[in-house]
This record gives C-alpha cells, sequence and structure tokens, in this order.
C-alpha cells in the first residue's frame, strides 16, 4: 500500500532527504510502541534504539523529524493516562543520545560558518518555516486547512478508502491498541502540520506508513468478510472505478503526446485491460476485492505510466 501510493512513489524516485526522513521516524515510532508494550526488563532496550533513529530523524530533515514521535508519545500518555510510563521511557538516555549528537553538530555547523550557519538552520529554516513572520523568503505559506485537500491527491488511489478505514476502526471503538496507537499517529501529526505556517504535500509523507497499515488491516478483514458495510462496498466500488479512469487517462496522454506508437504503450495496453478484466471479474465473483489483485493492477498501471512517459527511467 505505501509503496504505491503517488507521493511515496514519487520521492522515491527523486534524489530527496524525505525517503530518510520517513525511514527514521517510522523506526523512532517504531521502538517508541516497542517500549510501550514492553515487559519492564525490555524497554530500556527499546528506547534506547528508539532515541538513537530519534537523532537520525533529526539529521534527516530538523527538528520536524523529532517533533512527530515527541507529540505521538505525549497523546499516546494523555489518552491511557499512564503518567508513569514518561519515567519508564527513561528520558534522560534520551537527552543523552539525541541532544549530544545534535549539540556536536551545531559545533561543527558554527565552526564551520559561524553563527551565520546557525542562525540559517534555526531561524530560518525551522523557527520560520514553523511560524512564518514577515520578510521571510521561504514561501510554501498556505492556509490551515491546506492538508484536507491536499491529503486526497498525495495518497492517492489509497485517499478513497480512508473514510472507511477510519469508519471501521472507530466503529471498533479502538479497543486494538495498535489501530489507536497508527491513529494517534497519524491524526497528531496532521494537527501539527496543518498549525504550520509553511505547508507542502510532500511534508505529509511520513505520516504514510501508519495509514498504510491501517488500510492494509482494513483489506484483511474486507476479505475476511470481518466487516462487510455499505461504506466498505462503496469504497471497493470507488478503487475498481478509480483505476479503470486511470487506464484511459493513461491512454489518453499518449496518444496526445504522439506516444501511442512506442512499444511500451503498445505492450502495455493489452495487459492493462487484461488484468482490470479479471480484477473486476473477481470482485464480482467473491463479492470483495483483493489486496494483492487491486496491487498487480495499480504496479503495472505505474510501471506502464513510467516506462511511456519516462523511458529512460
Amino acid at each position: 500500500v505505501l509503496a504505491l501510493s503517488t507521493e511515496f512513489f514519487y520521492i522515491n524516485h527523486k534524489s530527496l532527504v524525505d525517503p530518510s526522513l520517513v525511514f527514521f521516524v517510522t523506526g523512532t515510532v517504531y521502538w517508541l510502541y516497542s517500549g510501550l508494550i514492553a515487559k519492564e526488563s525490555k524497554k530500556r532496550v527499546c528506547y534506547t534504539i528508539c532515541y538513537v533513529f530519534a537523532a537520525g530523524s533529526f539529521f534527516a530533515k530538523g527538528f520536524i523529524g523529532l517533533a512527530f514521535p515527541v507529540l505521538l508519545f505525549l497523546c499516546w500518555i494523555l489518552w491511557i493516562k499512564d503518567w508513569r510510563e514518561i519515567k519508564r521511557a527513561l528520558p534522560w538516555i534520551g537527552i543523552l543520545i539525541v541532544c549530544t549528537s545534535i549539540g556536536l553538530w551545531f559545533w561543527f555547523l558554527w565552526k564551520e560558518g559561524s553563527w551565520e550557519y546557525l542562525n540559517i538552520f534555526l531561524v530560518h529554516n525551522n523557527l520560520q518555516r514553523f511560524m512564518p513572520r514577515d520578510g521571510y523568503t521561504g514561501g510554501h505559506r498556505d492556509v490551515v486547512y491546506y492538508y484536507l485537500v491536499t491529503y486526497w491527491q498525495v495518497y492517492l488511489p489509497w485517499s478513497i478508502l480512508t473514510p472507511a478505514v477510519f469508519f471501521y476502526a472507530w466503529s471498533k471503538g479502538f479497543q486494538d491498541k495498535n489501530s489507536l496507537f497508527l491513529s494517534l499517529w497519524f491524526l497528531s501529526g496532521f494537527l501539527m502540520l496543518s498549525l504550520a505556517g509553511t505547508k507542502r504535500g510532500i511534508y505529509i509523507v511520513p505520516l504514510l506508513p501508519p495509514l498504510s497499515m491501517l488500510t492494509g488491516s482494513w483489506f484483511n478483514d474486507v476479505e475476511a468478510r470481518k466487516v462487510n458495510n455499505w461504506t466498505d462496498r462503496i469504497s471497493q466500488w470507488s478503487i475498481l472505478c478509480f483505476c479503470g479512469i486511470g487506464i484511459i487517462v493513461f491512454i489518453c496522454k499518449a496518444l496526445k503526446h504522439d506516444l501511442f506508437m512506442t512499444a511500451q504503450f503498445i505492450l502495455s495496453i493489452p495487459v492493462l485491460v487484461i488484468c482490470y478484466i479479471a480484477v473486476f471479474r473477481s470482485f464480482i465473483k467473491n463479492k470483495v476485492i483483493k489486496l494483492r489483485g487491486i496491487s498487480i493492477l495499480l504496479s503495472l498501471i505505474y510501471l506502464s505510466g513510467v516506462l511511456t512517459f519516462y523511458p529512460y527511467i
């Protein structure tokens, strides 16, 4: 699910720091949750590894890498009201690992460019990006509801399923701690990014792993017939329609740019049509959409587009 989401696919085919940010933030949160649910004897190891990944999150893209897991941890503590977990998290180890590594990096930064470099990093690239003031020239300033609009494009095609995924998680009352933790991970980060002054669709990518896990869990329960209400049926029909429209758009774009005579296009069209018919027939027969079928179809659509429009890749 994650690999076939639009923005994640896009950033992993460019030279950007964001894939590193996704990796380290996800690693930090994974070991954070491992520490939260671990036995007392194993908490020290889990939290220590968590803090190492947290340092990596900072080096990937600054303080925003630390903000995601810290905010999630605070939301989790507030939700379960277990204040003693703060002490069990051994924050002094985190301060030692994170602050020492960051402090050493700041010292080298100061040594290289004096206070000018520190000012560019701390004020311009961090503080002003979150709270831009008059004179800020970094761009990307937008309205508070920006991500409510942009999200649906960034996470296509799986964003079509998001209402059904969260409705299903909510209907279970978040009794499952895994679903609760993943939901808090996404919602806390989404709120923080919405309150920030600068916004871009790519900033949401570190929040796609929890959504992908929730979506995969939803698919699993749909296939196991654990859930079958009107929201799920509409969502399944919608994603099938999206794939069909995607094939049509691909064909129209190729015709528009005179790429319909290329070998890639000629070979991909029958494969795409046959695969789509197979997935559609399977859905009609079984009354349920299969994740493996829709994933193969989406992979072929992506691959056909890349090989036709960007053959050098």
